[in-house]
């Protein structure tokens, strides 16, 4: 777990260093710098965010490749696409609520997305519990 957040200490490029654009194409090809940036920067776009955007995160949560247990110490591709994706559903987490669905007509149509995407969620959420978290703690590791 320590790799995964030794990325969060890396600096966030500058409005003025970065295109958007390209930052939105980079992590919808799964490019981990790209991801983690647009990740992190999520928080402070303004509003209103891009329609879709939750989209590029929810697609690298499939529920199909995640791993029994992890592999060695080192942190693999879809452990950092994952990781940056949770991170950025987190920072999201308005997308996918209306308050009120019956005044504003609303078909909710994140809601169905995230359902559909829930199984991938869930168990990257249970991996990154069950294999970093409890075992950094074991280890003592922080």
């Amino acid at each position: 777990m320590g790799d995964l957040l030794d990325l969060l200490d890396a600096d966030l490029p500058s409005s003025g260093e970065a295109h958007f654009q390209d930052l939105i194409l980079g992590a919808q090809e799964g490019s981990i710098k790209e991801l983690s940036i647009l990740a992190r920067m999520l928080a402070f776009l303004p509003e209103p965010l891009p329609d879709q955007i939750h989209l590029i995160f929810l697609n690298h949560l499939n529920s199909s490749g995640i791993p029994i247990k992890p592999k060695s110490d080192i942190v693999d591709v879809d452990e950092k696409r994952a990781f940056w994706s949770l991170w950025a559903l987190a920072q999201l987490e308005d997308v996918f609520s209306d308050p009120d669905p019956i005044s504003t007509g609303s078909t909710d149509l994140c809601g169905e997305e995230l359902v559909e995407a829930w199984p991938g969620i869930f168990k990257w959420s249970a991996y990154f519990y069950s294999f970093r978290v409890q075992v950094s703690i074991r280890l003592g590791i922080r």
